[in-house]
């Protein structure tokens, strides 16, 4: 009986509804890490209500983007390392299994939809979970496209079609703003174009270095996938001075009406908006290729979760850990993490509590967590070596100083040296 009563009090005390009962069994801080910013605002509320409600204690501590990266990886490894951290899906999320500064977190099937749960799965376990899920979209100006009759492409030749008919409408126009200044943004084509050109299982086997070494990075799919963005330059797609451009630049760009469309994840919403576009726009994903064999229809996502540390264990805050990424994923945090961040949840049922949304944020929300095939920045999936090396060859591409090849070769070179200090 004592046995079944103890049990019984562990499951209560993981289950939110009645969290509050045996808040007291929690006697350490929790110690959560965010980026400031929007997000930190959020988390700095959240947890005020997260006390409120468990009577656990909480310390956020916030560190700006490129100073939280730094951060993280020294204090991870620290002698007082953070219970909870944010960090991003994927390699980032898997180097941290890797390297025991990530717990197993047990399931999240009923918070969380089977396509963000993939997300922080590694070797069939859950080792965190996204708060935010950013779909990446190509944007079109809808009265543009109304004004001179112009469709959403059905597939690539299309579009490379639609480029060159707004350039005979108006040369003027730029079809497809592009500001490569931070080459991640061309690592959004890459990563879509990967995923339609090369099977997945070849893809799976370079990011996690088992291929052998004089296979890695070899399938001609990846050459391929970088010549569509050659193949896109020659259709006039993009601005001149692509790698001048800032990120920033395209989206206001955009907005104001200086080209058709962009390329931008839905972080981009809340710039188009208030720059001048609001309701003026619509989205289509990547089309896929005439005759390709991999999935259809993939979704580039772009996921912001939570992690939990080991030391939970030995502080006794596990359980709260774990009460904690349960609570920011309720639909009612959700919407409160929409409307001060203005960034999409992770749970769709936040929607409904979202009255006050656009309907263009409704859709994008919904739509990018129905999407069955989900694909991710390369420099989320690939070792930080690998992937730098394809970061540096897409600026040498658009300035057409190495070809696809040459970089695909790099690119190789890179992987194999990887792989081989990895078994030393």
């Amino acid at each position: 009986m004592a046995r079944l009563f103890r049990a019984l009090t562990i499951a209560a005390f993981s289950s939110l509804a009645i969290l509050s009962g045996h808040a007291a069994r929690a006697t350490e801080t929790l110690q959560v890490w965010a980026l400031s910013g929007p997000s930190g605002d959020y988390f700095a509320q959240a947890l005020k209500r997260f006390e409120a409600k468990t009577n656990i204690p909480t310390k956020l501590s916030v560190y700006p983007n490129e100073q939280y990266k730094t951060a993280l990886q020294v204090g991870v490894r620290s002698a007082d390392p953070p219970d909870v951290y944010q960090n991003w899906a994927f390699e980032r999320a898997h180097r941290m299994v890797r390297d025991g500064f990530a717990v197993d977190i047990g399931d999240f099937s009923k918070e969380l939809s089977p396509g963000a749960r993939t997300e922080y799965s590694f070797d069939g376990k859950l080792y965190g979970v996204p708060f935010s899920r950013h779909g990446k979209y190509m944007w079109y100006n809808t009265k543009y496209f109304d004004d001179h009759k112009l469709s959403p492409p059905k597939n690539f030749n299309e579009m490379l079609g639609l480029c060159k008919q707004i350039r005979s409408i108006d040369s003027n126009m730029i079809p497809i703003g592009l500001g490569a200044s931070e080459p991640w943004t061309i690592d959004a084509y890459i990563a879509v174009f990967n995923q339609k050109l090369v099977p997945d299982d070849v893809r799976q086997a370079d990011a996690d270095l088992s291929s052998p070494a004089d296979k890695l990075f070899t399938d001609p799919g990846y050459v391929a996938a970088l010549q569509k963005i050659v193949d896109m330059q020659g259709a006039d797609c993009f601005n001149p001075g692509i790698t001048a451009l800032t990120p920033e630049a395209t989206r206001s760009l955009f907005a104001s009406g200086g080209s058709a469309m962009t390329f931008c994840g839905t972080w981009c919403l809340v710039v188009f908006d208030t720059e001048g576009l609001a309701n003026g726009y619509k989205a289509f994903r990547l089309p896929d290729f005439d005759g390709q064999k991999e999935a259809a229809n993939g979704h580039l996502v772009i996921a912001d979760g939570l992690q939990v540390h080991p030391v939970t264990g030995k502080r006794g805050t596990h359980d709260a850990a774990i009460a904690f990424l349960k609570f920011i994923l309720t639909p009612e945090e959700q919407a409160e993490y929409a409307r001060t961040t203005k960034a999409l949840p992770a749970v769709a049922s936040a929607g409904d509590k979202l009255t006050d949304a656009t309907p263009i944020f409704q859709w994008a929300l919904k739509d990018t967590a129905s999407a069955p095939v989900v694909i991710a920045h390369l420099d989320t999936t690939l070792d930080r070596e690998i992937s730098d090396t394809y970061l540096r060859g897409y600026q040498d591409l658009v300035n057409k100083v190495k070809t696809p090849q040459q970089i695909m070769q790099e690119v190789h070179k890179t992987a194999v040296d990887v792989q081989k200090a990895r078994k030393q």
